[in-house]
């Protein structure tokens, strides 16, 4: 994989120029020229219009010359003098210069992919969208990476022996009509599963040409001057009638969205997140939290119009069922505005408050409901919760809990606290109920993709009456594999 037992200055390298047309700017020229070389080198060019055609061809070029490396070089990028030396001096199959995008927030090029479930995800150093979100790479390091550009990139050539011809090419997103992974990206995940490591290294600083040359400097200097707040006050002031200006704004504000979103996202179980959440992915009616087995059971189990309170009700099926079908009296509880505004759209009143410190002060209910919440409160909250839904349920309450293996195998772990069994729900309900009893249920045929295997229901008693209606209800529960 490498190229073994050569000095930099002994390796033959090609130096490939990937430019879309016959002629070859100036300031490339002159830079490629005043580069420091190997004895053995040969510059080699392609303008194909379409760039992976041209990387490609590089490579057949550089092979046929019998080359030991290939240095990628974009039109548009400016190279230290020292650039092959220090590359070379690694003697690593995959190596880039350090460069940066030229547009606000000038991030680096080269990041980490992490798989989240059906996409994966091209991140900066602290797992953020690397294009929105500005995270530099260490200073004057070899830093190993999941993926890096084609700016500035020395490959062995043995790597393309080992990697499926072509090793450059765009996939496309057919629905969308773009681009989905570009060949760099394409290049880089083929090499690291051929069994490759792509470094960058950080103290070969490449410029990115546009007006002004987006180097290390200009990146550090704009953000330790906050420049970015001086131009926001300035498009006030001058307006956004030109396109750059209408461009600038946009950038900036996309940039300082993701910033929010991801910092929201950072704390779990607030309200904050929850608006974010319930704003992003439910606002909408046929993107509703619908668990038709729970809402079964649950309206088997509550007799037609009774008073019924949900604890951390978000925005769900199950009390708007209760309300038009059984003809009850509900109320929501929940800490999400997003929620509480949505939900009385639909004519279900909501009551804005954090359950963890509410006072129900005398409010009570036939019936309380508490459906996937006690697993995002941390110990020290949920006596505090369960008291609460004791002190405000006349007759019966229902505790609905996913069933998880494991805090690994839960996709939504940020936001879950801790995993419930049939017996550790059982021992955190008996202490406020005379009777509990659990019920294990499989998803509907119909959400059989959803990653919930099974819910736990607690059906919890104030008082173990021995009662016609009692019996009844109990008999409700034989939709379920019922737990003793």
């Amino acid at each position: 994989m490498e190229t073994e037992g050569k000095k930099w200055q002994d390796c033959r390298v090609a130096i490939g120029l990937c430019v879309n047309q016959d002629k070859l700017d100036k300031p490339l020229l002159f830079n490629i020229l005043s580069m420091e070389k190997p004895s053995e080198y040969m510059i080699i060019h392609q303008g194909k219009h379409i760039k992976a055609n041209s990387l490609n061809r590089l490579v057949e070029l550089a092979r046929k010359e019998a080359c030991d490396k290939i240095l990628f070089c974009d039109a548009d990028m400016e190279f230290p003098n020292n650039t092959l030396p220090k590359l070379l001096s690694h003697n690593v199959p995959i190596v880039s210069g350090l460069y940066h995008i030229k547009t606000y927030p000038f991030s680096p090029v080269a990041g980490w992919t992490e798989d989240r479930g059906s996409n994966l995800h091209r991140v900066n150093g602290r797992g953020r969208p690397w294009k929105h979100d500005y995270y530099p790479l260490p200073h004057n390091e070899l830093v190993e990476v999941h993926w890096t550009g084609i700016g500035c990139l020395l490959v062995d050539m043995k790597v393309f022996d080992n990697i499926k011809f072509p090793c450059f090419y765009d996939t496309w997103d057919f629905d969308k009509g773009c681009r989905a992974v570009g060949h760099d990206l394409v290049f880089c995940d083929a090499a690291i599963k051929a069994g490759y490591k792509v470094h960058v290294d950080t103290s070969v600083d490449c410029g990115h040409r546009m007006v002004l040359t987006v180097d290390k400097m200009y990146v550090e200097a704009f953000h330790r001057s906050k420049m970015v707040e001086v131009v926001k006050e300035l498009l006030k002031e001058y307006g956004v009638d030109t396109q750059s200006r209408r461009a600038e704004r946009d950038r900036i504000d996309m940039v300082e969205e993701v910033a929010q979103y991801a910092m929201v996202m950072d704390t779990p179980n607030t309200p904050e997140y929850w608006n974010l959440k319930w704003r992003g992915e439910f606002i909408e009616p046929a993107k509703i939290i619908q668990r038709a087995e729970v809402d079964d059971v649950v309206t088997k189990l509550v007799p037609d119009g009774e008073s019924v309170g949900d604890f951390g009700c978000g925005i769900t099926t199950t009390l708007m069922k209760l309300k038009y079908q059984k003809k009850c009296s509900v109320m929501g509880y929940d800490f999400s505005k997003e929620c509480v505004e949505y939900m009385e759209t639909l004519g279900i009143p909501v009551t804005l408050t954090d359950l963890r410190t509410f006072e129900p002060n005398g409010h009570k209910y036939h019936t309380m409901i508490m459906s996937h919440v006690l697993e995002h409160f941390v110990d020290s909250d949920v006596d505090s919760v369960l008291q609460k839904i004791r002190d405000m349920t006349e007759y019966q309450a229902i505790i609905v809990v996913p069933q998880e293996k494991s805090m690994d195998s839960v996709p939504c772990c940020n936001e879950h606290m801790r995993i419930y069994t049939e017996k550790t729900l059982r021992q955190a309900l008996k202490p406020y109920f005379s009777s509990v009893t659990i019920t294990k249920v499989k998803p509907n045929k119909k959400e059989k993709d959803r990653w919930v295997n099974r819910h736990l229901i607690a059906h919890c008693l104030v008082e173990d009456r021995e009662s016609e209606e009692v019996n009844l209800t109990r008999n409700r529960l034989s939709v379920g594999e019922t737990v003793q």
